[in-house]
Formats: C-alpha cells, structure tokens, sequence
C-alpha cells in the first residue's frame, strides 16, 4: 500500500502543532528536515512527499508528543533517520 502524500502546507500544520505542544511543555527542540520535505518546503521544486526524514532533539518529548501522533507526523519525524 503506497504512503499517504504530504505537501508542504500540511507539513508546516504538523510541525507547528508540535511546535506549541513543546511549548506547553516548556520544552526546546530542534529539528533539521531532509529529502523530499526540504525540497517541498524550502525549494518548491515538487508538490508533495512521501514521508518527512528528519534528526530532532530532544528525542524523548518529541516522541512522546501527543499530536505527534503517526497520523498526524510521518513516522520517519517520530523515528530519526541518521544521514552519514
């Protein structure tokens, strides 16, 4: 079964929610986005992606978020992929 595509508005939506979710939590995070979401968002050379690939710290409150539920964040957002 193909993965649900995700656009660039969608993405924003995403990482603003757990954006105020970390701040509701008093909690600073850092997150660097890779692939096909960076090409969405920063370059709009493509419509949409299949997932979000990123690296976030803190991992822990990240990933326990509550609106950073698998239907709301790509998974690879809540599982970092390390690019070497």
């Amino acid at each position: 079964m193909a993965a649900k595509q995700v656009n660039a508005e969608e993405i924003k939506r995403y990482l603003g929610e757990l954006n105020e979710e970390l701040r509701s939590m008093d909690v600073k995070g850092e997150i660097c986005l890779y692939g096909g979401a960076v090409m969405a968002l920063a370059y709009k050379a493509r419509p949409d992606t299949d997932d979000v690939d990123a690296i976030f710290e803190p991992v822990r409150y990240i990933r326990k978020a509550p609106r950073c539920s698998p239907d709301r964040i790509a998974e690879s957002v809540r599982r970092p992929r390390f690019v070497m």
